[in-house]
């Protein structure tokens, strides 16, 4: 939905009926907003995206965005400041977007005004630096269906969500006839959020399971007693019903194989913030939110029947170690978009925008690192987990190969019975290629390791494990052609299921561990 804004009404009319702008046959020069690149030339048309100048070179279409256009001929740009709406859920419009935008403006060189208009909406102006308005970009806070229901019916430019669209989303944007929405993979990944319990800091419980979740929040336990806590109710406090992380919790926490098990009731918060200051404040109270909205609260540790205990942080999400980390991807009909939108979808994959997304307390892309040394859990889960087919001299083998490397927080997983990456995989590929590429890695070895569930023997779990790591060795060094695989040192190793970080004893747990590391030595 891209519509002109700040227009001169019977002009605009008038030039939209012709389809693009006349304009005076008359010469102008197009320069670089840092002036350092000019090219005069006859302007033959401007349709509020494109210059199409005659020159001595021949015919040119030039991109509006970043260009001054000097001369008699040359059209007025305020008449077509472009108009895009993104729709997002939550957090994600209220703090994310806005600040992507304006980071955005800031790397264009171009200005920013922001006004909140409503407690749902924020907009954002545009204008270069000669205060001619390039666009305004609004962000609408709404559920997830509703952004894909908008962008289907051209309310919206842009759908944020944490899900992919299912069959009825996509369909809807077929009927529109504005083609498929895009696919995970070609999609743009803003940043990486999770689903997290939380209690107040003062209150002595730190971890729960999955059951202990869904008692409290079914209502069928409600003292904190039967967690080892003060003899006192649990006050239960919830964000609104139809907000995404509602759906989120209940799929994760109250869904059984016989059907879902209903949310009790408890104090309702429309803003995410509000609920999760209001647990900081109260000792007795949980509630579920975003890691990116846990403020002054804190996040429990999630324990399995086996007694591992999965912990929130930036790296375990970042990796997907965290059972409930959550991708947000940016999500368009694939049809021709103006030059503000495309240099938009550009910059939120560059490192200016992975710094606003951290500043804003989402988890950014950016890559982390984190020695064996750091990761006590690590070890003492991989001793407390192994199998009858684990030996010691297997668990020997995992400390040596990894004591003196640091792993990165990129990990690769496959679809179920296959060999096929998931989308945030095929991302990680592209993100580690690019470092490979740019010479990161030049001297150092790479060490690719492979981890599995214990289903089936620990041998053939091993072999599986190598497999896959090869696979992601292969995949990387396809995806990097540029750069010298010779400065890079490749390790592939298939450690099996040696080093557990979930238990084995549920399916989502066995996802978890069916993975593939990167280290680097």
């Amino acid at each position: 939905m891209v519509r002109f804004y700040w227009r001169c009404l019977v002009g605009t009319i008038l030039w939209l009926i012709a389809g693009l702008v006349p304009v005076i046959a008359d010469v102008v020069t197009l320069r670089s907003a840092d002036g350092k690149i000019s090219l005069r030339g006859e302007l033959k048309s401007f349709d509020g995206d494109t210059y199409v100048l005659d020159t001595e070179f021949g015919t040119l279409t030039f991109k509006a965005l970043g260009v001054d256009c000097q001369g008699a001929a040359c059209p007025d740009i305020a008449q077509f400041a472009t108009d895009l709406v993104i729709g997002a859920g939550g957090s994600t419009a209220i703090r994310l977007i806005p600040a992507l935008i304006e980071g955005f403006a800031l790397t264009s060189g171009l200005s920013s005004i922001r006004r909140e208009t409503t407690s749902t909406r924020t907009e954002v102006f545009l204008t270069d630096s000669k205060r001619i308005p390039v666009a305004r970009m609004e962000a609408r806070r709404m559920s997830t269906k509703t952004a894909f229901a908008q962008l289907a019916d051209d309310r919206a430019d842009f759908a944020v969500s944490m899900r992919d669209p299912n069959a009825a989303e996509r369909l809807a944007v077929q009927n529109a006839e504005k083609g498929n929405i895009q696919a995970d993979d070609q999609s743009r990944i803003l940043a990486l959020d999770a689903l997290v319990i939380l209690v107040s800091r003062q209150n002595p419980v730190k971890d729960l399971s999955r059951a202990d979740i869904a008692q409290i929040f079914s209502g069928s336990i409600t003292n904190w007693a039967a967690f080892g806590g003060p003899d006192v109710p649990i006050s239960l406090f919830l964000p609104a019903p139809l907000a995404d992380h509602t759906s989120l919790f209940q799929a994760a926490f109250l869904s059984e194989a016989e059907g879902e098990i209903p949310l009790a009731d408890g104090r309702l918060f429309l803003n995410a913030r509000d609920l999760s200051d209001a647990v900081a404040r109260d000792p007795f109270a949980i509630g579920f939110a975003a890691y990116s909205d846990i403020r002054n609260a804190h996040a429990v540790a999630i324990r399995g029947e086996c007694g591992i205990r999965q912990i929130a942080d930036a790296f375990s999400i970042q990796s997907g170690d965290y059972p409930y980390s959550q991708t947000i991807r940016i999500y368009s009909a694939p049809l021709p978009l103006p030059s503000v939108a495309e240099s938009f979808l550009t910059y939120l994959e560059s490192p200016q925008a992975q710094e606003v997304v951290q500043r804003s307390g989402f988890v950014d892309l950016d890559l982390r690192k984190m020695p064996l040394d750091r990761q006590q859990a690590r070890v003492s889960n991989a001793i407390v987990g192994a199998g009858d087919g684990v030996t010691l001299g297997d668990l020997k083998n995992f400390v040596r190969q990894l004591s003196h490397a640091d792993r990165l927080s990129v990990s690769f997983r496959f679809e179920d019975g296959s060999t096929q990456m998931d989308g945030r995989s095929r991302r990680n590929i592209r993100i580690l290629a690019h470092r490979i590429e740019s010479g990161d890695f030049d001297g150092r070895e790479l060490i690719i390791t492979g981890f599995s569930d214990s289903q089936g023997s620990a041998s053939g779990n091993k072999k599986i494990a190598l497999q896959r790591a090869r696979l992601v060795r292969t995949a990387l060094q396809k995806a990097a052609p540029r750069a010298d695989l010779g400065k890079v040192k490749f390790r592939v190793l298939g450690m099996g299921e040696i080093s557990p970080i979930a238990c084995n004893d549920d399916e989502a747990g066995r996802r978890v561990n069916r993975r593939v590391e990167i280290w680097l030595n």
